[in-house]
């Protein structure tokens, strides 16, 4: 009984293998290639149930034994594979797109700021990153306030209301305190690379333009995009050539 037992017992718990995981692959929509493996498996318990009953001598048994293993086993590692793959794709994807994002955000801020003080966009890069780092922003300090039945203008010529106009580094304007606590701060501000595209040699494509609105007001508009998007069919950008918008495309603007 014993011998019995020594003899079928390999097959039978590979039979076993075999079998549960091809429910198992049937049942989670498994790739081919688990399915294949699973298979595999199963040859291997026939192959040592054949040897059992010496319908092929141990050699034979044990070359086929070790192929159809190393089948699986193969196999195995590319299902595997092939459903890693794109979660570490999504992964690395989400991780360089927050720095990304945050580059187009902060051109965004930029090119707003630009546009406030000129009525128009900066047209390029550098004319943006001079703009930045050496003009300054006219900001106007309120003392006081408009009193009830005043006007603005009747308010400061009363004394109840005082402005004064500073003008301040274009660059502490546009990236204020309050501006910066809301970054993605791993991403570091840098003026002078805020062109290129993080992670890449690739830089951000920006375009400027006008586009004509009702009773002929032109109107300046602005597109950025993602020059060297990490997911070619998902690329990141803010703005547009034909609508005077500056969202963005990513998730939470869109």
């Amino acid at each position: 009984m014993k011998d019995l037992i020594s003899r079928f017992a390999p097959a039978l718990i590979l039979s076993i293998v075999g079998i549960g995981a091809l429910i198992v692959g049937s049942q989670t929509g498994q790739g081919s290639e688990y399915m294949i493996g699973g298979g595999a498996l199963l040859l291997v318990a026939i192959v040592v149930l054949l040897n059992a009953i010496q319908v092929l001598n141990n050699m034979m048994s044990i070359i086929a034994s070790v192929v159809l293993l190393v089948a699986a086993v193969v196999l195995a590692y590319f299902n595997f594979d092939s459903i890693n793959r794109p979660i570490q794709f999504l992964k690395e994807k989400e991780s360089r797109y927050a720095y990304v994002i945050q580059g187009l955000k902060d051109i965004r801020e930029a090119q707003l700021a630009f546009k406030k003080l000129n009525g128009n966009y900066a047209p390029t890069f550098d004319s943006l990153k001079t703009f930045i780092l050496t003009d300054s922003i006219p900001v106007v300090k309120k003392t006081g306030s408009v009193q009830d039945g005043m006007t603005m203008q009747e308010s400061i010529d009363s004394g109840f209301l005082k402005l004064d106009t500073n003008l301040i580094p274009a660059q502490e304007v546009i990236y204020s305190a309050d501006y910066t606590k809301s970054r993605f701060m791993k991403h570091e501000l840098n003026i002078n690379n805020m062109d290129k595209v993080p992670f890449t040699d690739g830089v951000f494509n920006m375009e400027v333009g006008i586009v004509e609105r009702t009773g002929g007001l032109e109107v300046p508009v602005i597109e950025v995009t993602d020059g060297a998007p990490f997911d070619e069919n998902d690329v990141m950008k803010f703005g547009s050539l034909s609508d005077p918008s500056t969202s963005g495309n990513w998730k939470e603007e869109k």
